[in-house]
């Protein structure tokens, strides 16, 4: 690997990797143009950091009234408070970042601190000891901060901007880094809507329980609740990750909270550029490979930062783009061989194919196609199989094996911009906006050749942060922010055919033009849910408000978070039809296909969804310093359930007791008994597909005691309890139910004509209409009208010690319980029956095994309830 860098220092790595460094100051031509780009943005307030302690004599004695002034030595800014009676003082809502501490008194000589660092979400706790006399009797002490928490009972981790750079990372890939966050593990691949981003369970949580702040505001996906992209390394201050009892302040979501900041500019101007190189010509191969690593990445860009007003006006500015490219990774499958395709599947079917396990082949369910000794006469396969197979090549391998691969190439730019106003020692702005850009080509031309690319994906997504922090008075501080987040993302598919295309008595949507969908077990695939032509566009604001007071030894905190999200979206993963064959017809998958033995086939309209969600939290929380030794926490959150609401009405419920009475809806009138829509009396709640839950209540409790009261060591314990809410994407399934989606299942069909046994023949395309004829055999979901909520109860014990000035131990112990976890059940399975039943048993058109997968739906538990209402229902 060779790097190139002109951030950090020069330094050698493992393969061969070089950085080197560069710094300068930027004229005022390049600060004005900076401005004009970064100040189009709001102003509003970010992630802080606190700071207590005590004043006191050299004898021990605390000293009232004290005055200490905290001063940001990058940009000036500083606060002013006093000590109380009991000579502690307390600053709280401050910018992160380095400070010195000065405090002074009649009668005292002068105390000055360098050295202090504030991090993310800090609470470092300051013992001052002033000396006796005057101005010459100054105390100076150049120390750094204290490392030990002293305030909060969350158990948390910061990862500072020399980490976040200096520490090694593929691809420069900032979330990595949670990972070394005591109890983070990644957990599986997801990607946002194709955008690729790193899923992290922290602590027992789910990766959709993370609450993700960047400067304070929400950073979370609308649609799946995981995060979304992160600003790369230049562009991060530092960040940090919390668990377990964490403040009131803290809600919409269960576990952890990752809280990020981006830089701010400074009173001296800084700036970057890097180019970060890797290519195989650089690497040395693998011991254990093969061939070298093929991948070649480019990551270049740069940042700038610095005044634009001294004192007053910061600005920072950055740009990374990064283009990878790769050979082809090593794919198998099977595909069909000649001598399959003229009938013949002996070696197909041996035991040197299939795990030393030989095949016998048999008639396809439902059919009289001859198969002796793995043979059958190639007149019986299916015309619109074999049209496939001009796209597919012939493999020479007598078990049909074939080694493909294909390029995937991705570009990704991320632009950050930020400013920040110090109106006055009372009163500072920020505005920052953070764009991140994904796209990736899919390589196809319409033959088995894979030549030009045409784009697959194209994300982006737009967030838009503003702060305002007023010190109404030296002991009280109001934080108000708002956010805009705008997520755009659109799927497409290279040009190709439909089923429709290629002779299937199937209908086609324009929408999903070019696109099929067809699996088969043991064989290959066409397309894919993940790869259809599909967009979702999500809207999302918030609005949030807080005040911190000082009131002796109490630190009062207060406040209310309001998101409210917007979702458009379509898809069309079934507008084609699904189509799996799994070699239940036949003993074996690409024979099923050769025939056109469908085991199962799901088609549904195009979706179109267009829905809304309100989220609202109000929080108390009291921090209680009873003495030096000993503060107590204490807060309640209310974080109601307020259920996705549907701007089309596009929700349904199942109510059994309608089905068994024959009740049909006096909405949808033409629905089955047991449906019930939005309008019927019986439903829920609106336009919603639950009803709210407003009780939703969650403590907070925890102590701090520091033995000595030197703020050196702590031994800390808390508990809680943490609300979640369901991502936007949690009604996705409900879209292609009938009357709208009309998702129909069919098993043990034909591939060329699917529909030839299905009563009123093909139901597509869809008429949405109240007296509209509902499809048999269709696939419902719902969501029962009273759900509770998802919650969690955390606790922890934490013991720290700080060693010297830049050592701490720490050891913790985190449990949680999750009460209501959502998950997906079958309302309406098949019922197995063992044996052979006659005619007209469970459909069967002729004597036979009782349970095919020919007749899953008449197996089905509300068929056999009642056939002439059940035959409506597939899954449910």
């Amino acid at each position: 690997m060779f790097t190139k860098s002109f951030v950090g220092s020069r330094r050698a790595s493992r393969g061969q990797s070089f950085r080197f460094q560069a710094k300068a100051l930027a004229g005022s031509i390049l600060s004005k143009l900076a401005f004009s780009v970064v100040l189009c943005t709001p102003l509003f307030a970010q992630n802080v950091a606190a700071i207590s302690g005590t004043v006191q004599d050299p004898s021990g004695s605390l000293i009232a009234g004290a005055e200490v002034k905290l001063t940001q030595t990058d940009t000036s800014y500083s606060r002013t408070v006093r000590t109380d009676t009991t000579g502690a003082f307390s600053a709280v809502n401050l910018p992160l970042g380095p400070y010195t501490l000065d405090a002074t008194q009649a009668g005292f000589g002068p105390y000055h601190q360098t050295g202090i660092v504030l991090e993310v979400n800090s609470n470092p706790k300051f013992s001052v000891v002033m000396a006796l006399g005057n101005v010459s009797a100054e105390v100076t002490v150049e120390a750094s901060s204290a490392m030990v928490e002293a305030v909060s009972n969350a158990i948390g981790q910061v990862m500072d901007n020399k980490s976040v750079l200096d520490l090694p990372l593929a691809g420069r890939q900032v979330t990595d880094l949670l990972l070394l966050s005591a109890g983070a593990v990644q957990s599986g691949t997801v990607s946002n809507r194709g955008y690729p981003v790193i899923p992290i369970a922290i602590a027992g949580g789910g990766v959709g329980n993370n609450l993700y702040l960047l400067d304070g505001a929400t950073h979370n996906d609308p649609a799946t609740s995981i995060n979304i992209p992160v600003p790369f390394p230049d562009a991060l201050q530092e960040f940090k990750v919390e668990d377990s009892s964490l403040p009131a302040r803290y809600g919409q979501h269960a576990a952890a909270a990752v809280s990020l900041v981006t830089r701010s500019g400074t009173n001296q101007f800084h700036w970057t550029a890097f180019e970060f190189v890797r290519n195989r010509d650089f690497n040395a191969r693998n011991y254990f490979a093969l061939t070298r690593d093929p991948l070649k990445r480019n990551q270049y860009g740069g940042a700038i930062g610095g005044p634009i007003l001294r004192n007053k006006l910061f600005f920072f500015a950055g740009f990374q783009g990064t283009i990878t490219r790769t050979d082809p990774t090593t794919n198998i499958d099977f595909v069909p061989t000649q001598a399959m395709l003229q009938g013949n599947f002996i070696a197909a079917a041996s035991a040197a194919c299939n795990s030393n396990k030989p095949l016998t082949l048999k008639t396809p369910v439902g059919t009289s196609i001859p198969i002796t000794n793995n043979m059958v006469d190639p007149a019986n396969f299916d015309p619109v199989a074999l049209a496939y197979l001009k796209f597919i090549p012939v493999s020479t391998d007598p078990c049909g094996r074939i080694q493909y691969g294909y390029p995937q190439p991705s570009t990704e730019r991320q632009l950050v911009g930020k400013v920040d106003y110090q109106k006055s020692d009372r009163h500072s702005l920020f505005g920052r906006y953070f764009w991140p850009h994904y796209i990736a080509p899919a390589y196809f031309n319409g033959t088995n050749a894979l030549t030009t690319p045409s784009y697959a994906l194209n994300n982006r997504i737009h967030s838009l942060v503003g702060g305002d922090t007023i010190a109404i008075n030296p002991t009280t501080i109001n934080t108000l922010r708002g956010t805009y987040l705008l997520s755009n993302n659109t799927r497409a598919v290279a040009p190709f055919v439909t089923p429709t295309d290629e002779g299937a008595l199937t209908t086609s949507t324009e929408a999903a033009k070019g696109f099929t969908n067809l699996s088969i077990t043991g064989g290959f695939n066409l397309g894919g849910g993940g790869n259809t032509p599909a967009e979702y566009d999500y809207t999302m604001v918030e609005l949030s408000d807080s005040v911190d007071m000082i009131r002796g030894p109490h630190q009062i905190a207060f406040g209310v978070d309001f998101i409210h999200g917007n979702a458009v979206y379509y898809n069309t993963q079934y507008s084609n039809g699904q189509f799996a064959f799994d070699g239940s017809q036949t003993g074996y998958g690409l024979l099923d296909f050769l025939l056109g033995r469908v085991a199962t086939l799901q088609q549904g309209a195009d979706v179109n969804r267009h829905e809304r969600s309100s989220y609202i939290g109000f929080f108390a929380q009291d921090t209680w310093k009873v003495n030096r030794r000993l503060t107590l926490n204490v807060g309640l959150r209310w974080d109601p359930f307020l259920p996705i609401n549907n701007q089309d009405g596009q929700v349904l419920q199942f109510n059994p007791a309608n089905f068994a009475a024959g009740k049909v809806s006096s909405v949808f009138t033409s629905a089955p008994a047991g449906l019930i829509f939005p309008g019927d009396s019986q439903y829920p709640d609106g336009n919603s597909e639950t009803s709210s839950h407003l009780a939703n209540f969650a403590p907070r409790v925890g102590l701090v005691i520091d033995p000595r009261g030197q703020g050196k060591e702590t031994i800390r314990a808390g508990y809680g309890v943490f609300f979640d809410s369901p991502p936007m994407f949690d009604y996705v399934r409900i879209a292609s139910v009938a009357p709208w989606g009309t998702l129909v299942t069919l098993n043990s069909i034909q591939f060329s004509n699917p529909y030839s046994n299905y009563a009123g023949g093909n139901p597509f395309p869809v008429k949405v209409s109240p007296t509209e004829s509902f499809p048999t055999q269709a696939t419902y979901w719902e969501e029962p009208a009273k759900v509770s909520p998802t919650y969690m109860q955390q606790w922890n014990i934490s013991f720290q010690k700080q060693f010297f000035t830049s050592f701490l131990a720490t050891i913790s112990y985190l449990g949680n319980k999750t009460t209501h976890l959502w998950d997906g059940q079958e309302s309406n399975p098949a019922i197995y029956f063992p044996g052979t039943c006659g005619a007209g048993q469970y459909g069967l058109t002729t004597a036979g095994t009782c349970s095919t997968t020919a007749n899953t739906n008449q197996r089905r538990q509300l068929y056999l309830q009642n056939p002439t209402i059940g035959q409506y229902y597939a899954q449910l």
